[in-house]
Order: structure tokens, then sequence, then C-alpha cells
């Protein structure tokens, strides 16, 4: 039985309330936005997958038009989610099934039934399912999201919120810095299986791809 009154009940229910609600929207990317976030090696600037304000704005920003061979990489909360947007082959299902959620990047063939502006004239699509708690909880509060490195055309990655906020030509354009520090890993590693299911390494990071031998 408890020992406090009603009154004192329902305000402890109150502050509960708020402070989930607070954690809850500590986590949340704003619309037409660009935030930077930590990753596991260096910041991560994102945005919303179904945001293309956001997504023109990130462009600019990366120096990226749309007929650029660079491709910001899709970050899914589940690799269930794959398949929504690339074809899964049963060599690349033995690899997602074993090394992911994981320090893995893949460069898939795009799913034909995926449209999206940005993704249209690509062929292949870049996902990645992160094992970064800091990280999963933006995408469970946001669900997928364009993830690239936060540093201008030739810099290297900002790698603090310090370093972000002294590059003024960068951090006026974004919206919201979520604070923390950086995981203390090595890059990702960056598989690429291609429609005949020929594997390569395109960067080889901590993780090692003992199938792409």
């Amino acid at each position: 039985m408890s020992t406090y009154s009603p009154v004192c009940q329902l305000f402890h229910v109150k502050i509960h309330v708020i402070l989930y609600m607070c954690l809850f929207n500590s986590s949340k990317i704003p619309d037409k936005a660009i935030v930077a976030l930590r990753g596991e090696t260096v910041f991560g600037l994102a945005v919303k997958l179904n945001d293309q304000t956001a997504i023109n704005k990130l462009m600019r920003l990366k120096d990226r038009p749309f007929d650029s061979d660079k491709q910001f990489v899709i970050a899914l909360d589940s690799k269930d989610e794959i398949g929504k947007y690339a074809l899964i082959s049963p060599k690349a299902k033995k690899i997602i099934d074993k090394y992911l959620p994981g320090p893995l990047t893949l460069v898939l063939p795009k799913n034909p039934d995926f449209a999206h502006p940005y993704f249209d004239h690509f062929s292949t699509i870049g996902v990645r399912v992160p094992i970064f708690k800091p990280l999963n909880k933006v995408l469970r509060r946001n669900g997928p999201i364009l993830l690239t490195s936060a540093n201008l055309r030739g810099a290297p990655p900002a790698r603090s919120t310090k370093e972000l906020r002294q590059n003024t030509t960068l951090s006026q354009h974004i919206t919201k810095i979520f604070p923390g520090r950086i995981g203390n890993n090595p890059p990702t590693t960056i598989l690429k299986i291609d429609e005949k299911d020929h594997l390569s390494i395109l960067r080889q990071g901590a993780l090692k791809i003992l199938e792409a031998k």
C-alpha cells in the first residue's frame, strides 16, 4: 500500500510523464532540418528520409548535386527493413543475418519498387543498421534517416561538438546538435554486393567479412 497521499502520487506520475516526454523529444529530428549526431567514429549529419526539403539542404551543404556518384547512406533501426530499399540476394541475406546490426555498410542493388526523388537516378543503395545506442535511439524516434559525415567537401569530419561549433560555415546550417561523445571505434566496413552477387570491399573497417575473400 502506498504511503503517499493522492496529491503526491499524482505529482509523482506527472513528473515521470514530463521526464519521459523530454527524453522522447530530445531525440526528435525537426522537419526541414539538418542535425548533427554522434556516430561510432565521427559526428554525422542526418536528415529524415522522407524530408525532401532537408535532403536538398544537405545536398547543397555537402556539394552533392543530383548527378553526383556519391550517395548518402540510409540508416535503419532494423535489418528487416532493408528489403524495402534494396534487393537482397541469398548471399546478401547470409551476410545481413550474420553481421547486422553492426559496423557494416552494405551497397546493394536498389529495389525498383522504391521510388524516391533523391535515389531515383541511382542503381545501387547504401544501407546501415548500426549498433550504437545514441544512433539507435534517434532511429527509433524518427524512422529511417539519411546519414553522412559532418564535414564540408575536402575537410576532415568533426569529432566533437566543439569542432562542429567552431566551423561556422558548417554549423550555421545545422538546426540541432545531439550532444555527447562519439564512439571510440574504427570506421565501418563498406561492402558492395552487385547484381551478379559479386562481393567487393570498398572500405576495410574493423569488421572482417570472411565471405568476401
